[in-house]
């Protein structure tokens, strides 16, 4: 198994090791205070015969599993999702047969790890199985293993979420009842200090992956909080990982048109940092990925292309959301960003 120094502090790039996933990870230590898991997201897009992606998410804690949900994205960024599976099939709360725990070896075959991680149900037969190199969603009509890109983002001490946040991108594939499914996507694993919480707040987030025309895969994460505070992540297969505590925002927002409360839509964005440039535009929508729909005022999402530098391409296959959390126009006020011309 490979080890990486103990971090706390800042932002890093970090390749993924068995530890990593752990309950309690000994590689994000705080002097002589381990980080404790919170909460895992998994979410990607999965491609199929049409047009429109499938999202599929999934939130676990060390102790339960819920918000596990199958969706059509909307066809526009102001359409809702559709739900292409029973909620009843995947919503498990906390029960004696859904606890994260982990398992000597691996039973995918996929990794030579002595040690991976699962959580599941056993009625209707559902897990989620991590390992080094990947995640493997099986059961309730899937058989998809998303496999991790080279470099991951961590938050540690200090950063604007207030609490360590590792997030790491992937490719995925396999099937959905049968029927072969590509994509992308990732999961984000949310954690605390003893001394330290998450705080949630208003933030503009963007998820961004992809394999270039080229083969090269690319992905980023930018993070956008008021009074111009940052985190971003970007990374280009062949190159040196590049980390940021600052970000140039250029946005062009839209008011979410089935609403009446001010939530409003991130609909084209330009990130510059660290030398790069990430351009944004939206194409789906969706609200929130858990069940019931997350339609709490000043939430929205959007599915969407990107590309980096200044010459557009577009690519072989790609992972692209932001979440707008708490944000009203009155919020947005309080942020440092330049409306795109």
């Amino acid at each position: 198994m490979k080890q990486i120094k103990p971090i706390s502090q800042g932002i890093h790039a970090v390749e993924s090791t068995t530890e990593s996933w752990a309950i309690e990870p000994e590689c994000f230590r705080k002097g002589d205070m381990l980080p404790h898991m919170h909460s895992q997201y998994i979410w990607v897009f999965l491609r199929d015969e049409e047009d429109t992606p499938m999202f599929f998410s999934v939130c676990f804690t060390p102790t339960g599993m819920s918000g596990c949900t199958l969706h059509r994205l909307g066809k526009t960024p102001y359409e809702k999702q559709r739900r292409l599976a029973d909620p009843s099939i995947y919503n498990h709360r906390v029960s004696q047969e859904c606890v994260y725990e982990a398992r000597q070896g691996d039973p995918t075959w996929m990794s030579s790890d002595e040690i991976t991680y699962e959580i599941g149900t056993e009625k209707p037969d559902f897990r989620v199985r991590l390992n080094s190199r990947g995640i493997y969603i099986i059961g309730a009509d899937m058989d998809v293993y998303v496999k991790y890109l080279p470099f991951g983002a961590f938050f540690g001490e200090g950063c604007p979420f207030g609490a360590p946040y590792l997030a790491h991108f992937a490719e995925a594939c396999g099937t959905y009842q049968g029927r072969p499914v590509i994509g992308m996507g990732g999961t984000e694993k949310i954690m605390g200090y003893p001394d330290t919480a998450a705080e949630y707040q208003s933030q503009i987030v963007l998820d961004l992956a992809g394999r270039r025309p080229d083969g090269r895969c690319e992905s980023a994460i930018i993070y956008l909080y008021s009074q111009g505070r940052a985190m971003a992540f970007y990374h280009l297969e062949g190159e040196a990982p590049v980390t940021a505590g600052e970000v140039e925002f250029q946005g062009r927002f839209e008011p979410l048109p089935y609403t009446e409360d001010g939530t409003l839509l991130l609909m084209e964005a330009v990130c510059r940092f660290g030398g790069k440039e990430l351009h944004y535009q939206a194409k789906y929508g969706f609200r929130g990925g858990g069940d019931p729909l997350d339609e709490k005022e000043g939430f929205s999402n959007t599915g969407g292309s990107w590309y980096e530098g200044s010459a557009f391409y577009l690519h072989r296959e790609e992972f692209a959301t932001t979440e707008l959390h708490m944000i009203t126009s009155k919020v947005l006020e309080t942020f440092e960003w330049k409306e795109m011309g």
